[in-house]
């Protein structure tokens, strides 16, 4: 079993300072809720665990907190209100509903931890961010490789600029010290 550790020597970091492997990872979970394979889906998370470090999740976290706030401000062509995340929901709900057996208050305050907006419901932990963001941002693009790959970019920038508050954190400390844009 291949495990992914992040800090490994020869570690799969591409030129932008994102984990390349992390990546194709998740174009692949993201991907199978787009085409509604809710047993790919399941499958991919329920490996999860086995197959990437602490560090990588982490890492996949940060990626899905920046392309869900994208994602959403993106379609809307703005920042959100709460309202606007409200009618984001109801209208993704139905699909997200298709691969996953989650609350629509679930959906919702995945949205709206995007955008550090109080949570309706009980506290959304990280799997469960995890989990519940790869669904929705499935259900919200079009085309995932091209949408996906059009955000990297912004994504590798975010991380970069961001990188002393993640480390304060005790987040990605094996982010590549100076690559980035």
């Amino acid at each position: 079993m291949h495990t992914m550790t992040g800090n490994d020597p020869g570690k799969p970091f591409g030129p932008d300072g994102l984990n390349d492997e992390l990546w194709d990872r998740l174009r692949q979970i993201i991907s199978s809720a787009n085409r509604g394979d809710a047993d790919a889906h399941a499958l991919a998370i329920l490996r999860w665990p086995e197959e990437v470090s602490l560090a990588g999740q982490q890492h996949a976290g940060a990626y899905l907190l920046y392309l869900m706030y994208r994602k959403v401000k993106l379609t809307l062509g703005r920042a959100p209100t709460p309202d606007d995340l409200r009618e984001l929901t109801v209208s993704a709900y139905p699909r997200f509903r298709e691969i996953l057996r989650a609350d629509e208050v679930q959906l919702e305050d995945t949205f709206r931890r995007a955008f550090e907006l109080p949570l309706l419901g009980a506290r959304l932990t990280p799997g469960e961010f995890f989990v519940f963001s790869s669904v929705a941002l499935g259900t919200l693009l079009v085309s995932p490789a091209d949408e996906l790959d059009a955000m990297r970019p912004g994504l590798a920038s975010w991380l970069h600029l961001n990188r002393d508050k993640f480390r304060a954190e005790g987040l990605l400390d094996d982010l590549p010290g100076e690559q980035g844009p």
